[in-house]
């Protein structure tokens, strides 16, 4: 955002608060001009950096937007799951973290369970075929 607001000259509407040790570098919006007008390799710099950051942007704008429920639950699991491949969540916590309803979620993980994929258990699934969760994340 900051490099946003630097391009287009109007004021940065956030706050961060680091949750590590930080250095952190400020340099004014009239030396920043200054620098994308003069300097080749900052210019260079600036704009791969917002390109890479609008690319992940637009990843997780695509992922919101058009990814089906089946992706989003998958992607889940395959985030949340720990070493041994077991998630510590309820359906209706799943349900929570995908936007949708504990019925939808539970209906899935009853076929994908049918299919050998997963085993339910109270309060938590067990990922058995990461692969075939892999598939559906990447559909």
């Amino acid at each position: 955002m900051t490099t946003q607001c630097l391009l287009s000259g109007g004021n940065f509407p956030a706050e961060s608060i680091a949750e590590a040790k930080t250095e952190l570098a400020a340099i004014p919006a009239g030396v920043f001009s200054e620098l994308m007008v003069r300097s080749t390799p900052f210019r260079s710099f600036v704009l791969q950096d917002y390109s890479k950051l609008l690319s992940g942007m637009f990843s997780i704008v695509d992922e919101v937007s058009f990814a089906t429920l089946e992706q989003k639950l998958a992607r889940r699991l395959l985030a949340d799951a720990d070493d041994a491949g077991y998630v510590s969540k309820t359906h209706q916590q799943l349900a929570s973290d995908v936007n949708s309803v504990r019925e939808v979620v539970s209906r899935h993980l009853g076929e994908w369970e049918r299919s050998g994929w997963v085993a339910n258990h109270r309060g938590r699934v067990e990922i058995r075929d990461r692969a075939a969760l892999a598939s559906l994340k990447m559909a």
